[in-house]
């Protein structure tokens, strides 16, 4: 093999790579990307006080109700079309949707949530409709069918006072 082939042939294996990387990251891209933080929080004459973190909950010593924040950090908007808690986890089946809930703004779902922003969802329903259990997680189901779970240490508080 003489140098000319040799350059040849590690300029082709360069580009090889380099295609398969750009295709990699066009299918990351692609990806729709949420995360999904379960919220407590407490509505007042002024609004809501609304916390993700469990010494916060444990303070208060008040009953919550439920929100689901949503942050798209999708490269594209996403259409949200269901938020709720699911009792089983990620298993299928059984999960409980908010159909009561304030969207500051008074927006209605589905919502399409533009790219790099969040939303917050409030449910006026009381804790107590919940299935609460140890294994329950907020989703969001999205109009595309995907549905996207999501946890927090406010929610793991909850878990552990309202299940059983």
């Amino acid at each position: 093999m003489d140098s000319a082939q040799i350059v040849s042939l590690v300029l082709g294996a360069i580009g090889t790579s380099l295609g398969v990387l750009n295709f990699v990251i066009e299918m990351w891209k692609a990806k729709i990307r949420l995360r999904i933080t379960p919220v407590a929080y407490y509505s007042g004459p002024n609004g809501y006080l609304t916390f993700s973190n469990s010494l916060f909950t444990e303070k208060v010593g008040l009953v919550p109700s439920i929100g689901v924040e949503v942050v798209n950090f999708s490269r594209f908007p996403v259409t949200i079309y269901e938020v709720g808690v699911a009792p089983n986890g990620r298993v299928s089946g059984g999960r409980q949707p908010i159909s009561r809930y304030i969207i500051d703004g008074g927006e209605k779902l589905p919502f399409r949530l533009p790219e790099r922003e969040s939303l917050t969802i409030y449910s006026k329903h009381s804790i107590n409709e919940f299935s609460i259990t140890e294994k329950s997680l907020a989703y969001v189901k999205t109009a595309c069918d995907k549905t996207v779970y999501g946890d927090s240490e406010a929610f793991k508080v909850i878990k552990r006072s309202f299940s059983g």
